[in-house]
């Protein structure tokens, strides 16, 4: 059956409806998008951090426990030469 040129109209004026409609859409999604990237730089930045002062405390520790250690060690060296 074929359509009269007014549901040809009708049919466009719907699909611009529609498009002009997914524009708006894209229009507010491409706006966020600085946002978003300036979110995950602050969390990048965030866990660089966090890392980076895990890093260091983990290091404090070894450190620590080798002065423990060597302290030990030479405490259990002087007792010996005492006792001998």
């Amino acid at each position: 059956m074929a359509k009269t040129i007014k549901q040809y109209k009708d049919v466009i004026k719907s699909d611009t409806e529609k498009i002009k409609d997914l524009i708006a859409k894209l229009s507010v999604l491409i706006a966020s998008i600085p946002d978003d990237l300036v979110v995950r730089q602050n969390r990048k930045l965030e866990i660089t951090t966090a890392f980076g002062n895990f890093d260091q405390k983990v290091n404090q520790l070894f450190n620590l426990i080798a002065t423990v250690h060597k302290n030990e060690k030479e405490m259990k060296d002087a007792i010996a030469r005492n006792v001998n």
